[in-house]
């Protein structure tokens, strides 16, 4: 049984009506005998009274039936979209794995015989303690040639042939192995183009399985995004200083990869520094966000993410002004309304970051959705990440 507010009030209210509904009726059917020995005129007018006894209940049932159903739509409304679906940091620890990392999927893929493809996943680690780095146990595995995934290891992964990377974060209530569904409809994006080179794909996994409670899961994956990013910086700062790499994220996949740029950058999320192991001159990193579930403020100067500017390069933002899930994004928190990056676009930007980003509202071609498969077939969507991960970044200061 869904126990979020809105469908609590909308219960209530269905309980609370149907027992006036039912009062009213026993008042105008039952009680109004009491008044016939009263009324002198009772007898005259019985056929006028029953007709306005009658019509007035007819109304009333009427207005109660329009108001359920008002609520009852509004709550249908919240239900409708997988949205960036947020209380406590540990809660997280309560979600519930629909799907277990032993069933990979075998799905086709869209890379190439000359692409590399692996996995790479979070969805059995705990918040990061930066104590004992050799705790970070990231559980990794390539695909092979047979449509297969085989269990390796990150030495393997960093020892590959150094080529082109492209990391994909999946969004916000999505199974293990959806996620890897997800990656690949990503990923077939980058293959129309035909001038794409041979690539490193990587698909970064982490814990977003459903949390009971809508309100607390967005609050609580909210949370979690924080430690992914501090995963995900700690990753990126293993990979060779010369890698080329562009990174796609969707709804709070768009909100880890910000993160984890911003701790790349030397920030700290959490009041907590992430060591890593990285080189004062790193090939900056083209990003595509899109519906971005974070603050629109974020990446300005002072922001919580600040420190994305110091190692990217281009900067695509895909955000929808008609977005149903992220027109409520104000309810993350409690005591403050924060509007989405994803429904309004960044705002704040220095003139350096903001000469090398770009915006677009999609909403003429993605439409009053949060659904990742509508703005994987706008074209305006496909054309960016096209052109967004076949530039070469270029050098920079961390």
């Amino acid at each position: 049984m869904c126990k979020c507010n809105r469908c609590f009030f909308s219960s209530w209210a269905f309980s609370f009506f149907n027992a006036w509904v039912f009062f009213q009726s026993y008042i105008y059917f039952n009680v109004g005998h009491f008044d016939k020995q009263l009324d002198w005129s009772y007898h005259v007018g019985i056929r006028a009274n029953r007709k306005m006894r009658t019509l007035t209940f007819i109304i009333r049932a009427s207005a109660a039936l329009i108001l359920v159903t008002l609520i009852f739509q509004a709550c249908r409304e919240v239900h409708a979209e997988n949205g960036p679906s947020e209380y406590i940091q540990s809660a997280s620890d309560n979600i519930v794995h629909n799907e277990t990392e032993s069933r990979l999927v075998t799905a086709e893929s869209p890379a190439t015989s000359d692409d590399d493809a692996w996995l790479i996943s979070t969805r059995r680690l705990g918040y990061a303690s930066w104590k004992d780095e050799s705790t970070i146990d990231l559980k990794v595995s390539q695909y092979s040639d047979s449509g297969d995934w085989i269990e390796s290891d990150l030495k393997k992964l960093l020892d590959s042939e150094p080529r082109k990377t492209v990391v994909y974060v999946h969004g916000n209530r999505i199974g293990f192995n959806e996620a890897i569904e997800r990656a690949w409809n990503a990923f077939a994006v980058l293959q129309r183009d035909p001038a794409a080179p041979p690539m490193r794909l990587i698909i970064w996994s982490w814990p977003s399985d459903r949390i009971h409670g809508q309100l607390r899961d967005l609050r609580s994956k909210a949370s979690r995004t924080n430690t992914e990013g501090q995963y995900l910086g700690w990753f990126l700062a293993q990979l060779d200083a010369d890698t080329r790499v562009s990174m796609i994220g969707y709804s709070y996949g768009a909100r880890i990869a910000t993160g984890a740029l911003h701790v790349l950058g030397g920030g700290t999320l959490y009041g907590q520094r992430t060591p890593l192991t990285t080189s004062a001159k790193r090939t900056r990193i083209n990003v595509v966000l899109i519906a971005a579930a974070m603050h629109n403020h974020w990446l300005s100067p002072g922001g919580y993410h600040d420190r994305f500017s110091c190692v990217t390069d281009r900067v695509l933002v895909f955000y929808n002004s008609q977005d149903p899930i992220l027109r409520r994004y104000r309810l993350i928190e409690k005591h403050a309304r924060p509007v989405a990056l994803g429904f309004a676009g960044a705002r704040g930007l220095d003139d350096d970051l903001a000469a090398r980003t770009e915006q677009y509202d999609v909403h003429c071609s993605v439409g009053k959705t949060h659904g990742e498969a509508a703005y994987l077939s706008s074209t305006a969507v496909v054309e960016g990440v096209q052109q967004i991960v076949r530039l070469n970044a270029v050098r920079g200061d961390n």
